[in-house]
């Protein structure tokens, strides 16, 4: 993404932003929180092994060095050294790797994305990324993290190594394993030093990565509504959909009240189309009910049919608040409904 398209924008980003970004890899980490891990794991391990690290050297050296004629060529002696080498560095090393990544994980969860490894010709214009990497904001930021790094660290363990040679004195006098324990207790103090320096900086870095992996995700307006548009649908089709389906069911609904046997109505407000058919059903069915605009298409739609309109406020209201359209007249109107069919039949003669 371009600096200079950043300012338009201004929209934090959505969920199928975010997980278009997972799934390309590009998530938020911290490669300085890793490495003080992994290097906090390392040290660890050198303080826990320490003594098997300075007896594995040291019967090295007096079992190699005291020996030399046992060694028929160099070959020998370089491959025992490397041995006895891997042998000491090999856990560190491993142990630092393992919570390397297990931080790395930390931080993003379980994101194996192949995307990034996909076959892409523009991959091979080194202009754009030459581009990218001179006059972007991510590089300035990345090279004063490293001069803010290095003066730090460089400082601090200044000062620890001339505290140490100052008090300490010096080594000579001292047997191949005092030598040993004073340059490791030496070393170890820088380390720790340097440890809580990186943690420092490792934090803010977290914090500082994830406020740009944010802005970085940041959509336009025009994103934001194309992607809604995506989402939901473009809003006039979706509008003429709707006013499809509420002609249909006006339709629906006026060819019920063509079959009713009376509507009741509040006049201005409520109107309920019953019907009772003896073969079929063993209640009057409600089957249509509407408010304002719709009863009055009821009422038209009945008048339009012949259908007997009848005025009764409270009943229109009970059947319109405790009836269903489809369903039979609630148990409690059977009494009110079946006087006002006996009158409805009396007057147009049906039986």
């Amino acid at each position: 993404m371009a600096d200079t398209d950043q300012d338009d924008r201004t929209e934090d980003p959505t969920a199928k932003q975010e997980k278009r970004f997972k799934e390309k890899g590009d998530v938020s980490r911290s490669q300085d929180m890793a490495s003080v891990v992994a290097l906090l794991a390392g040290t660890s391990a050198v303080v826990g092994g320490w003594s098997l690290i300075t007896n594995t050297l040291t019967h090295f050296a007096a079992g190699t060095l005291g020996h030399m004629e046992k060694y028929e060529n160099f070959t020998n002696f370089f491959f025992r050294g490397v041995r006895v080498t891997l042998t000491v560095i090999a856990p560190i090393l491993l142990t630092g790797l393992i919570l390397g990544l297990a931080a790395q994980i930390a931080q993003v969860g379980f994101n194996f994305s192949f995307q990034p490894m996909e076959p892409n010709i523009n991959r091979f214009n080194p202009l754009p990324k030459l581009k990218s990497m001179l006059f972007s904001k991510s590089t300035v930021y990345e090279i004063l993290k490293s001069l803010v790094k290095i003066a730090i660290i460089g400082t601090l363990s200044f000062l620890a190594l001339w505290d140490e040679v100052k008090h300490n004195g010096r080594l000579l006098g001292l047997t191949p394993l005092e030598i040993l324990s004073k340059i490791g207790s030496m070393c170890l103090r820088i380390v720790l030093i340097v440890i809580l320096a990186l943690a420092f900086i490792a934090v803010l870095d977290v914090i500082i990565e994830r406020w740009r992996h944010k802005q970085k995700m940041k959509m336009t307006k025009d994103e934001v509504k194309q992607e809604h548009k995506d989402t939901e649908g473009d809003p006039r089709i979706k509008s003429r959909i709707r006013g499809k389906q509420i002609e249909m069911a006006m339709s629906r609904m006026r060819g019920n009240v063509a079959e009713a046997d009376v509507v009741v109505v509040n006049p201005t407000h409520y109107s309920v189309a019953i019907q009772y058919d003896v073969a079929k059903h063993e209640a009057p069915i409600i089957v249509a009910a509407g408010v304002d605009d719709v009863a009055a298409v009821i009422r038209a739609e009945a008048r339009h049919n012949n259908i007997p309109v009848v005025t009764d406020p409270p009943l229109a209201r009970s059947l319109y608040k405790n009836g269903k359209v489809g369903k039979p007249i609630p148990r409690e109107l059977f009494g009110a409904v079946a006087s006002l069919l006996a009158w409805v039949y009396k007057v147009t003669g049906r039986m």
